[in-house]
Order: structure tokens, then C-alpha cells, then sequence
């Protein structure tokens, strides 16, 4: 009877460990240098500890994913405003000043103080989606010449990367690029 019982507890224990079993389709929108430097390492993570979680990355596009019920977890690099959807702060990303090491041996050292008066910037087509980082542009690189309006910053840093100008970039992506130097700010980005 004690062996019954003991087997019966064993079954009890194994079905209701897979009944609490994880799984299921979750679908996460972000940006692509988020998604790609930052999100895949998680997906691989969570998928090692709940191998029935299927994870489909999806573009976020302008933050509308969430609101559109389009994706169940949206990860940003600002706060989603909605009345009825919880929002986390999971962290912060530090923005640098970048330029390919040629454009400054050609161009020189951008003076901040002078608003980088003859410098070239590559910024963001919707540079009011993070205003703290429009206002920080406008401060220190405001007399730049704007020559490329970028889509995201995967295209800002390839530009950037092939002497196209000066760049604000996440600094997770930008530092690990040989071809560019973050330069020296007063305040941070």
C-alpha cells in the first residue's frame, strides 16, 4: 500500500508539473537593434528554461503593436502611455556621440561648445519620438548640417560607420564597433 501510495504521488507530482509547464506562441515587437543585440540572447535564455515557449519577433512599428492587441510584449526605448496595459521599466540604455575614426581624421574633432559647426549629422526621421534625445542634439550639435534622416539606428550606425557623419547611438551597439569613436561629450546623451 506504502508503494502505491508513493507511485500514486510520483504520478501526482508529474502531471501537475506539466500542467504548470510553460508553453504557448508569445509574440514580442521591438526595434530591430533592440530585438537583434539585445532580445535575442533573452529569447535563448527563455527558451532553454521553457522549451514549449515560441517566441515570434515582430517589427514595433512606431509603438503601435501593443495597442493594436498586434503583440502581447512591446519593448521600447520610451514609456508606452495606454489606460488599460501594464508597463515596466526593465532598464536604460546609454546613447554616445559616434563618428568612423576616417570622417574625424578628415573632418577633425567636433567642438560641442560651437554646436559642431561644420560637422555632418546623421539623425533620426522622427527625432520627436525621444525628445530628450532631439532636445540633447539640438544642444550639443545643433549647427551641424543634417544629412541623413534615418529610419532607425541601425541604419544611423552604418552610416555613421561609413564616415557619413556624426551619430547619437546606443552605446551596447556602437562601442563594440571598431570603425567608430565615441566622442568625448560634457554631458551625457
Amino acid at each position: 500500500v506504502e508503494r502505491v501510495e508513493a507511485e500514486t504521488q510520483l504520478v501526482e507530482t508529474t502531471v501537475a508539473g506539466l500542467d504548470a509547464r510553460l508553453s504557448g506562441m508569445v509574440r514580442v515587437a521591438s526595434s530591430q537593434v533592440l530585438t537583434s543585440h539585445l532580445l535575442a540572447l533573452c529569447f535563448t535564455a527563455l527558451h532553454a528554461l521553457h522549451p514549449d515557449i515560441v517566441i515570434e519577433a515582430l517589427p514595433d512599428l512606431a509603438g503601435k503593436a501593443l495597442a493594436a492587441r498586434e503583440a502581447d510584449i512591446v519593448v521600447g526605448l520610451r514609456r508606452f502611455e495606454h489606460h488599460d496595459l501594464v508597463a515596466r521599466s526593465i532598464g536604460h540604455l546609454a546613447f554616445g556621440l559616434y563618428a568612423c575614426v576616417s570622417y574625424l581624421a578628415h573632418h577633425g574633432e567636433p567642438y560641442l561648445g560651437s554646436g559642431c559647426n561644420g560637422h555632418r549629422l546623421i539623425t533620426l526621421v522622427d527625432d520627436q519620438t525621444l525628445p530628450d534625445q532631439a532636445a540633447w542634439l539640438a544642444e550639443h550639435a545643433g549647427r551641424a548640417q543634417v544629412v541623413l534622416r534615418a529610419d532607425s539606428y541601425e541604419t544611423q550606425h552604418w552610416s555613421a560607420s561609413c564616415a557619413g557623419g556624426l551619430a547619437l547611438l546606443p552605446r551596447f551597439r556602437a562601442d563594440a564597433e571598431p570603425a567608430l569613436r565615441r566622442i568625448d561629450t560634457p554631458a551625457p546623451a
